[in-house]
């Protein structure tokens, strides 16, 4: 198994999009989707272009 892969297990999602002009509407429902996965903790990147912002947080 891939190292990157190590942390993931059955019950994670992965959603992406890049480039759409109605990418975050999109991601909502991507998001959304996934939901049923479990609720452990969850994370978003973005970006301008320029760089990249993350935000996770953890489930309490």
């Amino acid at each position: 198994m891939l190292a990157e892969l190590k942390g993931l297990n059955e019950e994670c999602g992965v959603f992406g999009i890049w480039g759409h002009p109605e990418a975050a509407q999109i991601t909502y429902y991507g998001l959304h989707s996934l939901q049923h996965r479990g609720q452990e903790g969850t994370g978003i990147v973005v970006s301008d272009g320029k760089e990249l912002k993350a935000g996770k947080a953890k489930a309490l």
